[in-house]
């Protein structure tokens, strides 16, 4: 797997949270000497993520089960799986400013697609799996959906669910480093759906299509015809997504090697070196 040596825009953000680090405990000096990055373009899968993973053995994922299993994933892994999973998303047609519909449950591959889209400049439009088929025909069709992106055991819904999308079914397991078994057992792929599972035998060397402006979505969806009683969708920017979890940080006086609990990636992938 080739990785591309930091950039100004990695070093801008990685400035400014080196800062509030240092000035975690001085609260007039963070105050008055913090400037927000304005890294312009800026692509935090690939210019920080993949820039901080390189060799990094350390653990980004850490998934703890009701049952105790554990699945450990390294930085290096992940920036090696998401770089495969882009590879093999492109080849199934995800281009970038394509919305794709996540409908996973907190596990590896949900972690894995976030940062392949992002490196796809595709835009995740994250779902719950406890949705019906009407919700999910509203946020399809609101969020102007092209591709699905969901647990095998929850590919039926989309029976009700019309509309010319790529279906991709998460049907088993990737597991970790070592620690024990993925979530999923090993299942039959649903009819007309794609097998996740095939990203794994992709490249792991990922080129871009191109730079990632500021504006560039990695999470959200449409924001227009929003009716009564439908849910907002809300859209944020490349550059405006990402450095507001340096303040997180700060006011959670979080360190290098702190492990924090977070229902988002970027929280926990600010911090290491």
């Amino acid at each position: 797997m080739t990785t591309p040596p930091p950039t100004p825009p990695a070093e801008s953000f990685r400035s400014a949270r080196d800062f509030l680090l240092a000035h975690r405990e001085d609260y007039a000096t963070a105050y008055e000497g913090f400037r927000w990055p304005r890294p312009d373009p800026f692509n935090w899968a690939l210019d920080w993520f993949d820039v901080i993973a390189r060799g990094n053995d350390r653990t980004a994922l850490h998934i703890v089960e009701e049952d105790g299993t554990r699945t450990e994933v390294s930085f290096a892994a992940m920036a090696e799986r998401s770089a495969r999973t882009a590879n093999w998303l492109r080849s199934r047609g995800v281009a970038a400013g394509d919305r794709i519909l996540v409908m996973l449950g907190n596990q590896v591959e949900l972690w894995e697609t976030a940062l392949a889209a992002m490196k796809l400049r595709a835009v995740v439009i994250p779902a719950t799996p406890l949705l019906g088929p009407a919700d999910l025909r509203d946020r399809v069709d609101r969020g102007q959906v092209r591709h699905v992106l969901v647990r095998a055991e929850d590919t039926a819904k989309f029976d009700e669910v019309p509309g010319d999308y790529t279906r991709i079914a998460v049907g088993s397991g990737t597991g970790g480093e070592g620690t024990g078994p993925g979530r999923h057992g090993t299942g039959p792929r649903p009819d007309g759906w794609q097998r996740y599972e095939d990203a794994y035998g992709a490249s792991a060397d990922f080129e871009p299509d191109g730079v990632t402006p500021p504006g560039r979505p990695p999470f959200g969806g449409s924001e227009t015809r929003q009716g009564p009683g439908t849910p907002p969708m809300g859209v944020a920017g490349a550059s405006s997504y990402p450095p507001p979890f340096g303040g997180d940080a700060y006011s959670a006086t979080s360190r290098h090697s702190t492990v924090t609990w977070s229902s988002t990636v970027m929280l926990d992938t600010c911090l290491p070196r």
